[in-house]
C-alpha cells in the first residue's frame, strides 16, 4: 500500500504478515484527529480489512513526544452551536472509523510512546492490545472534562470494559493522566517496555499463539461491565470526589458519572449511544464554552505573554 509524501498515515509491511500503520501529520509536532486525518484513517483501515495475507497490525506514531493529542479543538469550538443530532453524528462518525480496528481479520496492537490522551487513547482502546513505553513522556488519559466535555468515541464504554468500572470512572471524572505503569496496573495497557523494544514486543504478541485470539478479546469488551460494589455506593463515592476536586468544574464530571453508571450493564452499542447523548448535554454548554475559551487564551498567552486579547478560536 503506497502513501504520498503529504499523507499523515503511512502503511508498510515490517515483517512477513505484519503491517505497521504510522501516524505522522506533516508539519506538525503532534498528531491531531482532524477531519482530514479521520478520512485517511478510514480509507486506510478499510483497505487493510480486506487483507487476508496479514496476521497482525501495529498502530504507531512517528512523533517523538506525542502519540495522538486527541480531537481537533478548533473544529469543536467552531461547532458549539450544533443541534443535538449533529453532535450525536459527530460521535458516531468518529466511532465508525475507530471501530474498523476492532473488525480487522487479524490482531491489532497499539504501540504507544508519548502523550496518548482524549481521542488518541480512544483510538488505541479499539485495538486488541496496547503496549506503552516506560518513558516519562508516555502518559495516558481522557481529560475531556477539563474542557467541559466528555469522551465521545467510546472511551467511556471501552475503558471500563477493558479495565474496570471504578478505575475508569476515576480517570474520566478527574481528567487526570496516568503513567504507563499505572495504566498497566489499571488493566488498559498490556505491557510496558523500553522505547527501543516497543515494535519487537508488539510483533511478539502477534506471532505468539499463547496470547488470546482477537475474537476472544473483542467478545469480552462487548460484554457488560464488572463492578466491585453496588451502583449507589459507587455513585456516592465519586460524587464526593467530584465535589472535593477544586481544580475542575463539576458539570461534565457529573454528566459522565451518571452516564457510565447507567450504561455499565447495557450492551456495547447501547452504551455508545448513551455516550453520544451525554456529549450532546455538555457540547456548547456555558461551562464548556468558558473552559474552552480559557484554554485557548492560555495557549495564546504562552506564545504571546501578556497579550490575551483574542476571542474564542474558530
Amino acid at each position: 500500500m503506497s502513501s504520498t509524501t503529504d499523507s499523515s498515515v503511512i502503511v508498510e509491511e515490517i515483517s512477513p504478515g505484519i503491517a505497521q500503520v504510522t501516524l505522522d501529520m506533516p508539519g506538525s509536532s503532534a498528531n491531531v484527529l482532524t477531519t482530514d486525518l479521520f478520512a485517511e484513517l478510514d480509507s486506510t483501515f478499510a483497505q487493510l480489512q480486506t487483507r487476508s495475507d496479514l496476521k497482525g497490525l501495529i498502530l504507531y506514531s512517528a512523533k517523538p513526544s506525542i502519540f495522538v493529542a486527541g480531537a481537533d479543538l478548533h473544529r469543536i469550538v467552531s461547532t458549539l452551536d450544533w443541534p443535538d443530532e449533529n453532535i450525536v453524528k459527530f460521535c458516531e462518525d468518529g466511532r465508525s472509523v475507530m471501530r474498523r480496528l476492532s473488525e480487522m481479520p487479524f490482531i491489532t496492537v497499539a504501540a504507544i510512546h508519548g502523550a496518548c490522551v482524549g481521542g488518541g487513547l480512544e483510538l488505541t482502546l479499539w485495538c486488541d492490545y496496547r503496549i506503552a513505553t516506560s518513558h516519562k513522556r508516555t502518559i495516558l488519559g481522557l481529560p475531556e472534562v477539563k474542557l467541559g466535555l466528555v469522551p465521545g468515541w467510546a472511551g467511556t464504554v471501552r475503558l471500563p470494559r477493558i479495565a474496570n468500572l471504578e478505575s475508569a470512572i476515576d480517570l474520566v471524572t478527574s481528567g487526570r493522566v496516568a503513567t504507563a505503569e499505572e495504566a498497566l496496573r489499571m488493566g488498559f495497557v498490556d505491557q510496558v517496555v523500553q522505547q527501543d523494544e516497543m515494535i519487537e514486543a508488539a510483533t511478539e504478541i502477534i506471532n505468539n499463539e499463547s496470547f488470546q485470539s482477537s475474537d476472544d478479546i473483542r467478545n469480552e469488551v462487548l460484554g457488560i461491565v464488572e463492578r466491585a460494589g453496588d451502583v449507589d455506593s459507587i455513585r456516592a463515592d465519586f460524587t464526593i470526589r467530584i465535589r472535593n476536586n477544586q481544580s475542575i468544574y463539576p458539570y461534565a464530571c457529573n454528566i459522565v458519572l451518571d452516564h457510565m453508571l447507567s450504561t455499565a450493564q447495557l450492551s456495547h452499542e447501547e452504551a455508545c449511544h448513551g455516550e453520544s447523548l451525554a456529549m450532546a448535554k455538555v457540547y456548547g454548554s456555558p461551562p464548556s464554552y468558558g473552559l474552552l475559551n480559557n484554554f485557548f487564551l492560555g495557549e495564546h498567552n504562552k506564545k504571546n505573554p501578556g497579550h490575551v486579547d483574542i476571542k474564542l478560536a474558530n
